[in-house]
């Protein structure tokens, strides 16, 4: 086993662990590979939720903006109206 990680090196590992089917020779890239699907996986869900909380948090500003606008316009209208009236 001398010479760090090599094709002869896993053979010789898996060939003295037998065939049992919980263990597993593996170099960097194939634990780099095996464990970051799931870890993109998790990242595009926490992108989506950050998007939709986004999204969710600009039609609450734009509805508070909407109603502060509308209760303005009907609060001068009722001014006007009792300006109007009370000059007659």
């Amino acid at each position: 086993m001398d010479g760090g990680a090599s094709d002869a090196n896993a053979k010789a590992l898996s060939k003295a662990m037998g065939d049992n089917p919980g263990i597993t020779v593996m170099d960097h890239k194939d634990i780099r590979d095996a464990f970051g699907g799931p870890i993109n996986m998790l990242l595009n869900i926490v992108y989506g939720l950050l998007g939709m909380a986004l999204v969710i948090a600009v039609l609450g500003v734009v509805n508070t903006l909407a109603m502060s606008v509308f209760e303005r316009q009907q609060r001068s209208a009722c001014s006007a109206r009792s300006v109007s009236t009370g000059a007659g």
